[in-house]
């Protein structure tokens, strides 16, 4: 009876929309085959970061054969928190802002208007006594800014773009 209790309270939670908390987030139904990605005035690491996010977001192996081009530019600014006495910062902000243009494709090569947008995603990070650990919480930082753009440029996308039929 206990079994039968569980199956049911399963399919009823199925059935109302339930996703559990920790689940992967489900892909926008907007994945294209390739996109054309171009980059300009980015730091290296954070260019590379949100482009393997966007790539992460919007483009699946088994997606129609759509294409895209997609230009970003990027620039990041730190703002120092929570100095001490001395003058030395415990605490920042950096700012990573995205400004975007993305051109599809349909399957007959003719592009579809022009989607752009400017985000700015903000990661907070302690600055620790050791440089070294500054530098990892910085790059941790960057990635995390870089994946909040890479989802607010996905959503906008995903939004402004209709599904293929």
């Amino acid at each position: 009876m206990r079994g039968f209790f569980i199956i049911a309270m399963t399919a009823l939670l199925a059935a109302c929309g339930f996703s559990p908390m920790y689940a992967e987030p489900e892909t926008s139904n907007v994945l294209f085959k390739t996109i054309n990605y171009s980059e300009s005035a980015s730091d290296g690491r954070t260019g590379f970061w949100l482009e393997e996010s966007l790539r992460d977001r919007l483009t699946a192996e088994n997606a129609p054969d759509r294409r895209a081009d997609l230009s970003v530019t990027t620039a990041e600014r730190r703002v120092n928190l929570g100095v001490l006495s001395t003058d030395r910062a415990t605490r920042a902000d950096l700012y990573l802002t995205v400004a975007y243009r993305f051109t599809a494709y349909d399957q007959s090569g003719a592009a579809l208007p022009l989607i752009q947008g400017t985000f700015t995603s903000v990661a907070t990070y302690n600055i620790a006594a050791s440089p070294y650990a500054e530098i990892t919480a910085l790059a941790d930082a960057r990635r995390r800014a870089a994946d909040d753009a890479a989802d607010r440029i996905a959503r906008d996308i995903a939004f402004k773009t209709k599904s293929p039929k």
